[in-house]
């Protein structure tokens, strides 16, 4: 048992390494200190021979006398520098971390040359740790802290000291206790040029630090409240920045860049999962910069959007519009006002499905529709989609031909032939146009009746898309979908005129966000790839909202180049997704070995392993609505992954008002204990839903094939209670 101790002491332990270094550096130390004592008094005990008897000569010329100083002024200032230190790596941004860094490099260079004594410990240091830090790791890592912070608390190191013990301004014991107390700090000073750790313990403090952030993230993955300082508690969006909620990795506010939401928004998640609410905070955000954006939702659900859309305007005080069939006070939509008479029959023609093999009709009613809107500018100077429906018959050809007989000599050539082809019920021409006749008529009739030929104003979009405000643009559920594919398809080519119109700088006084919820109800994924190409230059960025991603092909791919990626909780295959798109890391990780026979040992190796930043496990099982995973790059910087809880726009609070919130949580958190999180998964019922995020994705990950465990080399370290 003695043993046993004796080798836990002086082995490979904390204490031992501590124990054996204060043991080389001390003893040395404070024997050549008595020795110099010692010595002097014997010289001077040698000047007193043979003369008078003197009290001054019985002592020593130089004497060893520590002056304690202001101790507490000292401790003041090494903890004052301490929490500098700290804040700094909390709070400071990588940046200034750095140029922090190469400022304390410079300083550590000064103070070498006015104090020799860290040079002499560095070497010592340097030395012994040439290799591998056996005795001295602890020491280098903080043991000599505690007996040079006492030291330099009571005045032992004075500026300078080699300079004034030459003068002899400073007693010759404090000059060797400041000496003392650089030679203790010449492992400290060693460490801001160079890293002394050894191969394995860099490579164990790097899998440790993994564990560390993974840890992290299962955390934030959890129903467990994480709430940011109460400081950081604000509902307001700062200048170019949106206040999206709280990171739940780093216990703080999350804001995403403006810069990231111009490069289009790209939001999943299942239903009740908090589509509304991130919606709802990112339309905040825009209109609440120092130039509020102008908004435009296009809601391919008619849900409960509306109600929120029609709260920001009024919260924000800017205009509020909309376009709903069957609601009082609904705007009409002129499909026809954007274009020239091609873009109109163009629009018009692709907003009816046909097959390859229907081409030929196609572009048969296309053209009647290019020369009978030509005519109708001619004309009247305005197009309405009723005239073009009434114009698509051989009377009313041959009418409108009449009417631009001068006006437009071209069309009236156009016209006539149109006409003269309808004359054969068996032509091609005659079964084309009428059949587009009829499906403009059966847009006229459907759910979206009121809105194409109602009474009252008209929506402007580019007036809409130009000035501060919110546009609401309903496509009601209960809408057939045929309607509501004809009319999506409409409302996306507009919006792609709309983002032509604006390519002249001149055109955008503004930028304006484009929403669409549930765009994948259109079922006309490639308009919405179109769009989300055309409309990043004009200022016209497009968040886009679905329970799922699409198939690949179609605009799958610009969802994924989205500069904002918010995924709440998704499908499987969108979780695994939204992983890939956040990486993986490449790190190190920790291999335990038992051996029970013939002796209980262990030790301890590290190997490289790859696994998720955020692994899928996660996005697939977020309990709280409003818990999603993020992911937003800026230019020139890394993107930035983390898990987040997305706020509800609610009235910003004063300060005092958070810091109560604080010290509320605090209360209710220590009140509540263990019990809580004991009863989570019991079936008892939590006030807080509650789910335990699982362990490591290492099992999941070999599965998968993304775990490379034991595939790269090993470090093996000594096991624990070998001498």
């Amino acid at each position: 048992m003695n043993r046993e101790a004796r080798a836990w002491v002086w082995g490979s332990t904390p204490v031992g390494c501590l124990a054996r270094s204060l043991i080389m550096i001390f003893i040395p130390i404070v024997v050549g200190l008595w020795g110099l004592d010692q010595y002097l008094h014997w010289q001077a005990a040698q000047r007193a021979q043979g003369q008078p008897q003197s009290p001054a000569l019985a002592h020593p010329v130089v004497s060893i006398n520590v002056d304690l100083g202001s101790p507490l002024l000292a401790l003041g200032l090494v903890v004052v520098l301490v929490l500098v230190a700290v804040l700094g790596r909390r709070w400071a941004p990588q940046q200034l971390q750095h140029r922090l860094y190469r400022g304390l490099q410079i300083l550590g260079g000064i103070l070498a040359l006015l104090q020799p004594g860290l040079l002499l410990g560095a070497a010592i240091t340097a030395v012994i740790c040439r290799e591998r830090p056996r005795a001295f790791r602890f020491l280098v890592r903080g043991c000599a802290a505690i007996p040079a912070t006492l030291m330099l608390a009571f005045g032992a190191w004075c500026w300078g000291w080699s300079v004034l013990v030459l003068t002899g301004r400073v007693s010759i014991g404090q000059a060797l206790t400041a000496g003392l107390v650089e030679i203790l700090l010449g492992g400290f000073w060693l460490r801001l040029f160079v890293d002394l750790t050894s191969t394995a313990e860099a490579e164990m403090k790097i899998a440790k630090l993994g564990k560390r952030m993974q840890s992290r993230f299962e955390r934030a993955a959890g129903a467990k409240p994480i709430h940011p300082p109460f400081w950081q508690r604000t509902r307001r969006h700062p200048e170019g920045s949106i206040d999206l909620g709280v990171d739940r990795v780093r216990d703080r506010g999350l804001r995403v860049p403006i810069a990231s939401l111009r490069r289009h928004a790209t939001l999943v998640g299942v239903t009740a999962s908090g589509k509304t609410v991130t919606i709802a905070r990112i339309i905040d955000g825009v209109l609440s910069q120092p130039l509020p954006w102008a908004v435009i939702v296009v809601d391919c659900k008619g849900g409960e959007l509306q109600d929120t859309a029609e709260d920001l305007a009024r919260v924000h005080d800017v205009p509020f519009q909309e376009v709903n069939p069957g609601r009082l006070g609904s705007l009409r939509y002129n499909i026809t006002q954007l274009g020239s008479p091609a873009e109109i029959a163009d629009k018009l023609t692709a907003a009816f499905p046909s097959t390859p093999e229907a081409g030929i009709y196609r572009d048969t009613s296309y053209h009647a529709l290019v020369h009978a809107a030509a005519a109708h500018l001619s004309v009247t100077g305005k197009v309405e989609l009723e005239e073009l429906e009434a114009a698509l018959d051989q009377s009313s050809l041959n009418q409108l031909a009449g009417q631009v007989r001068e006006l437009a000599p071209d069309t009236h050539a156009a016209l006539l032939g149109i006409a003269g082809r309808m004359s054969n019920p068996r032509h091609t021409a005659s079964s084309a146009i009428s059949g587009m006749a009829s499906r403009l008529g059966a847009l006229r009739a459907g759910r979206f009746a009121d809105v194409l030929h109602g009474e009252g104003p008209a929506l402007d979009v580019i007036k809409a898309a130009s000035e501060p405000g919110v546009t609401y643009i309903s496509l009601p559920a209960l809408a057939s979908s045929a309607d509501l594919r004809m009319m999506g398809r409409v409302l996306l080519s507009d919006l792609k005129l709309l983002a032509h119109h604006r390519l002249d700088p001149e055109n955008r006084p503004r930028p304006c966000l484009i929403v669409l919820d549930e765009f994948s109800a259109l079922d006309d994924p490639e308009n919405v790839r179109d769009l989300l190409r055309q409309s990043r230059e004009p200022e016209l960025p497009c968040l886009t909202a679905s329970q799922s991603l699409p198939e690949p092909g179609g605009c799958r791919n610009e969802l994924l180049q989205a500069g904002l990626q918010i995924f709440l909780k998704c499908l499987p295959a969108d979780a695994e997704e939204f992983a890939m798109l956040a990486g993986t890391v490449v790190g190190r990780s920790l291999v335990h070995q038992i051996d029970l026979f013939p002796t209980r040992s262990q030790s301890a190796g590290t190997a490289e392993s790859e696994r998720f930043r955020c692994h899928p496990r996660w996005f697939r099982l977020f309990a709280n609505p409003g818990l999603c995973g993020v992911r937003f790059d800026r230019p020139g910087e890394l993107p930035t992954v983390t898990i987040a809880q997305v706020y509800q726009n609610q009235p910003d609070t004063t300060l005092a008002g958070r810091a109560w919130c604080w010290l509320t949580e605090r209360f209710d958190g220590s009140r509540r204990g263990p019990d809580a999180r004991r009863a989570a998964g019991s079936g008892q019922p939590t006030a807080e839903p509650a789910w335990q995020a699982g362990t490591g994705d290492e099992a999941e990950g070999a599965e998968s094939g993304t775990s490379r465990n034991g595939d790269g080399p090993r470090v093996t370290l000594a096991p624990e209670g070998a001498e």
